[in-house]
């Protein structure tokens, strides 16, 4: 599988200053707390903020795993987890797709980046990617419309 590549900064300029866009995030924010105990709701009401001032993007990465991967994603886990807790930052949800069998069959990451070329430039870098694990790498853009059961558009 080709990828373009591209140099991604896990800092990517900007700030995590703005406007939060969800009243219940605000609040717990504003006590240091977050709703119903989601360790990650600040990361994700910090990258809404900066979604909405348009300072970055969330891209959906959906990535298929070849067939008879399985060893070679368990081999490499250590490494893809290693690279994403480096730009933990970005990444707002993700894990493991699963199949019938009850095994790992893909990847589902949610990330908050500047544009689609770093979306593409973080899913190259992925050690699974490396490693030719995946079958197929899909990146969408994303738009949130339900967070915790709650409409948020």
């Amino acid at each position: 599988m080709a990828f373009k590549t591209v140099s991604f900064s896990p800092m990517g300029g900007g700030s995590w200053s703005g406007a939060f866009r969800f009243p219940f995030l605000h609040e717990h924010a504003k006590k240091g707390t977050t709703r119903a105990g989601h360790a990650g709701a600040m990361v994700v009401s910090r990258a809404r903020a900066r979604f909405r001032k348009g300072i970055s993007m969330l891209f959906a990465i959906i990535c298929t795993d070849k067939p008879g991967a399985l060893e070679t994603r368990i081999a490499t886990r250590p490494q893809h987890l290693a690279y994403l807790q480096a730009y933990q930052d970005r990444i707002i949800q993700g894990g493991p797709l699963m199949g019938a069998d009850g095994r790992p069959c893909g990847t589902m990451l949610l990330i908050d980046v500047a544009d689609r070329a770093t979306a593409e430039g973080f899913a190259a870098s992925d050690p699974y990617a490396k490693a030719d694990v995946f079958e197929s790498v899909v990146i969408r853009p994303f738009r949130p419309v339900f967070r915790d059961g709650a409409l948020v558009e």
